[in-house]
């Protein structure tokens, strides 16, 4: 094989690739932006549950979607599909004690 052949098979295989690596490896590891939204330009989110029988488990799904650090507002919608369980008076004392539940600030179960 003649060198030029040789020399271009191994920058080809080899070093060409390597190149790249390194490239893409520095880009990641300097180029961090801090991408930060303003609140004002989030919007507000909506988030239904559907639920049918879950007496014990919709607290818990409740107080999971109130703990997340969504800056803008959210607006939970649960509709109780006809339950048999007392899935419904769990949703109504809930609703009482998240009445005035304060907005951007994460709530922590106990």
């Amino acid at each position: 094989m003649p060198l030029p052949m040789a020399v271009l098979c191994v920058f080809g295989v080899a070093l060409f690739p390597g190149f790249l690596n390194m490239f893409l490896l520095f880009t990641l590891w300097l180029g961090r932006w801090d991408i930060s939204i303003p609140k004002a330009k989030l919007p507000n989110i909506s988030i239904l549950i559907a639920c049918y029988n879950e007496e014990n488990s919709i607290e818990r799904t409740i107080c999971n979607i109130l703990a997340t650090c969504y800056p803008s507002h959210i607006e939970l919608l649960v509709i109780d599909d006809g339950s048999n369980d007392d899935t419904y008076l769990t949703l109504k004392s809930l609703q009482e004690e998240f009445r005035d539940y304060p907005p951007h600030s994460p709530y922590f179960p106990t």
